[in-house]
């Protein structure tokens, strides 16, 4: 609670699956759920030809759908409205799951491969990108981001026409920490590093979004490869550098006691990493 209104859309990192029908950056309301499906069947998912609602927290949607743009938009707007544009940062994102997208015949369309596997990429950034342009209509200065995430993480094939106004959250999660970024010799890397290119070959500015705190960095320090990657970054042209850390006061929501134990262990060394970042970024 604590949380700005402002920064809850940017906080959990996957905003649209419940910005569209939650309001806010919580866990969706299965019953508002309930209610949207009786009379707009046609913003939810389709899977072998029948729409559907999918009872856990991250909903599964027709990310084509205009109905459901309209809903992101009136959301983006009202954020720059209650909050000003100076304040807020409005994240379009999805959840963390590989499977269950949708098969309705414009999804299909757009998605990356005939059916879809794991990447969505064309759909969703191109819907993004629709998004977007109309909330700088509104709002020629706001700040939205897209994210390259997971299974939306490569550039579209096709018609991707983006305004330029538009940030680029970058979210580097398959790359290797064993290596600098820029290391030929790590095929991980080098894949990433090329990604990276062609992303910014698109003429959008990117943020880059660490994923180092999942090493997880108490057992697997990388000051080496920060202080080097910092540096890179800022050659490469990023505008910006975030990772992810817990409130040094946060209560694991785990029931296991050795999970419990490893989250109180984290807590601690993760501000302190967020310190050294901070200093390195001084000198970057």
């Amino acid at each position: 609670e604590r949380v700005p209104p402002f920064l809850r859309h940017v906080t959990g990192g996957h905003g649209l699956y419940d910005i569209a029908l939650g309001g806010n950056l919580r866990w969706p309301n299965l019953a508002i759920k309930q209610e949207f499906f009786k009379t707009r069947p046609d913003i939810f998912a389709m899977k072998d030809g029948q729409r559907f609602l999918s009872p856990e927290g991250m909903g599964r949607y027709c990310i084509s759908n205009e109905y459901l743009q309209s809903l992101v938009v009136q959301e983006g707007l009202l954020l720059f409205k209650t909050h000003g544009v100076e304040n807020a940062t409005f994240q379009l994102g999805m959840g963390d799951y590989g499977s269950g997208w949708c098969e309705c015949p414009e999804c299909l369309r757009q998605n990356q491969v005939d059916k879809y596997q794991n990447d969505i990429s064309t759909l969703f950034h191109n819907s993004m990108a629709e998004i977007a342009k109309k909330i700088y209509a509104v709002y020629p200065s706001a700040t939205v981001l897209a994210a390259s995430y997971a299974s939306h993480h490569e550039v579209p094939r096709s018609g991707y026409h983006p305004d330029p106004r538009l940030l680029l959250e970058y979210c580097t999660h398959p790359r290797c920490y064993g290596h600098f970024l820029d290391d030929p010799g790590c095929a991980r890397n080098a894949e990433t590093l090329a990604r990276i290119k062609r992303w910014q070959a698109t003429g959008l500015r990117l943020v880059m979004r660490e994923y180092d705190t999942c090493t997880p960095i108490q057992y697997c320090p990388l000051e080496e490869q920060t202080a080097y990657d910092l540096k890179l970054y800022r050659r490469e042209g990023f505008v910006g550098y975030s990772t992810e850390a817990p409130f040094p006061d946060a209560q694991p929501v785990a029931k296991d006691p050795e999970r419990i134990r490893n989250f109180q262990r984290f807590m601690p060394s993760s501000w302190q990493w967020m310190y050294l970042i901070s200093r390195l970024t001084w000198y970057s």
